[in-house]
């Protein structure tokens, strides 16, 4: 609805019935919140029945129908002045058909709201710039993570890489004025006997390829190499979150690829 009160619908498809599914009822909740962006709406609501079907349940629909919402709508503001206004609220329309079930249906999408929110979490420092997501700053990051959520956290430097004979990562990092950091993160695991999961994320907080540099085009978006150490970040968050039951060690390997005169040369050779 407008400010003034006036209301519009928005059509979004689902496909075949016969493939019908919660991906696509999350997508779907995306395209409706892109769609009437900037166009004055300021709330949305989904009439849950009309996503519902054999295939997807009311609980998957209107987890699904929050998760599409939730990340369709996000976009990267840090450095904007003025934001395009958008939807403020969404609210999910039981009806008739699934009034009964409003609590349960309540408590999925409470549950879905923190997974959504740990993604945008997530997503706002993967796309923060090479000059500010430095890997000392991510090391910062998790370390602040750590003291909020109850998670150890320990952060190797440039000497102790070289200690621990880490060449590679040390290459990698040679060229750049911000040295390279292995963050070691450490979730204890809800459960005594829990299994243990390890997860491994690359971290060069901008690729340029070195010596060898890449093309110029979409040279941008190389600082989304990063991309997999800040995930490794936003599983820990949300296993800490949720209280999962396996014990989760996520490993960040950080550094900086970018061309200069200590940078690391085709031939040379690089001991681990």
């Amino acid at each position: 609805h407008r400010p003034d009160g006036r209301g519009r619908w928005v059509t979004v498809g689902l496909g075949p019935r016969a493939g019908h599914t919660s991906e696509g009822v999350r997508r779907a909740a995306a395209e409706a919140i892109r769609a009437v962006k900037g166009k004055g709406a300021r709330t949305l609501g989904f009439r849950l029945a009309s996503f519902t079907s054999d295939s997807v349940s009311a609980a998957d629909a209107a987890r699904a129908l929050t998760d599409g919402a939730i990340l369709g709508g996000y976009d990267f503001l840090r450095y904007r002045s003025v934001a395009e206004p958008g939807v403020e609220d969404v609210s999910i329309h039981l009806g008739k058909e699934h009034g009964t079930d409003e609590r349960r249906l309540a408590a999925e999408v409470a549950e879905e709201v923190g997974l959504a929110e740990n993604v945008l979490w997530t997503r706002e420092i993967g796309n923060l710039p090479a000059d500010t997501a430095t890997p000392q700053r991510l090391a910062e990051i998790a370390t602040e993570l750590g003291q909020d959520a109850g998670l150890k956290v320990t952060v190797f430097d440039e000497k102790a890489l070289a200690k621990m004979g880490c060449g590679g990562l040390l290459a990698v990092g040679s060229g750049s004025v911000h040295p390279p950091r292995l963050i070691v993160i450490e979730y204890a695991g809800g459960s005594r006997r829990g299994r243990t999961v390890a997860i491994v994320g690359k971290g060069i907080t901008f690729d340029s390829g070195g010596i060898s540099i890449k093309p110029a085009a979409r040279m941008a978006d190389m600082k989304f190499d990063k991309s997999g150490a800040v995930a490794v970040l936003g599983i820990l968050r949300g296993a800490a979150r949720l209280k999962v039951a396996p014990r989760v060690i996520g490993v960040l390997c950080c550094a900086e690829n970018l061309p200069s005169g200590s940078s690391y040369r085709p031939g040379d050779v690089v001991r681990t």
